[in-house]
């Protein structure tokens, strides 16, 4: 749905221009996944324009969107004799 109502913006090589840049917003990384951002500006653009089609496509990606998770933190701090915290680098380049 999201796809169609985008493509059907295009009525000369400008407006084909833009609609391009768009539809990159809806390209999936090499894992398949959209990146959340994209996903929000796309909602945004859904918003604006209105178009109750192009909302009901955008809701049913957000409905579908299931992040991952890629990576864990894990933040180490040691409280001072003055009370205050200090952190303790983890990290080898930080060590």
């Amino acid at each position: 749905m999201v796809r169609e109502y985008i493509e059907s913006l295009a009525k000369d090589d400008n407006s084909r221009a833009l609609v391009n840049a768009v539809m990159r917003l809806l390209a999936k990384d090499q894992k398949g996944t959209l990146k959340a951002s994209r996903v929000l500006q796309l909602r945004k653009m859904a918003d604006e324009t209105g178009d109750e089609r192009f909302q009901e496509g955008v809701r049913i990606i957000e409905e579908s969107y299931q992040p991952t998770v890629t990576r864990q933190y894990i933040k180490a701090e040691i409280r001072g004799d003055n009370g205050e915290w200090k952190s303790i680098p983890l990290g080898v380049t930080e060590a």
